[in-house]
């Protein structure tokens, strides 16, 4: 996805985020209506975080596909429902994600 000479360069940088992997997760607190947020704990140190999303569905913002991507499932079991999911207009996974953003 991002070229040989990237990953030859910057290999060791890389890693595929494990969302069980407590060492690696830090927990920020709740949002507003509850939510918990846990995300992975190199987003949380780094000035400057690059995350690439290989899935063929589209998550509407970075910000919102960092939220998903890089956390665990406590953070983004409220969300996963039908009732959340599949409904475009006043989707409720969608104002989650929203209080999540940084």
């Amino acid at each position: 996805m991002i070229g040989k000479d990237l990953v030859r360069e910057f290999g060791y940088r890389l890693l595929c985020h494990d969302a069980e992997d407590p060492e690696n997760l830090a927990y920020l607190g709740t949002t507003r209506s509850g939510y918990d947020v846990e995300i992975n704990r190199l987003v949380v140190d780094s000035d400057l975080t690059v995350y690439l999303n290989t899935v063929v569905w589209r998550v509407s913002t970075a910000l919102k596909s960092i939220c998903v991507g890089l956390s665990t499932y406590r953070s983004i079991a409220a969300s996963f429902s039908r009732r959340h999911v599949h409904v475009h207009r006043g989707n409720q996974m969608h104002a989650m994600l929203d209080e999540m953003e940084i």
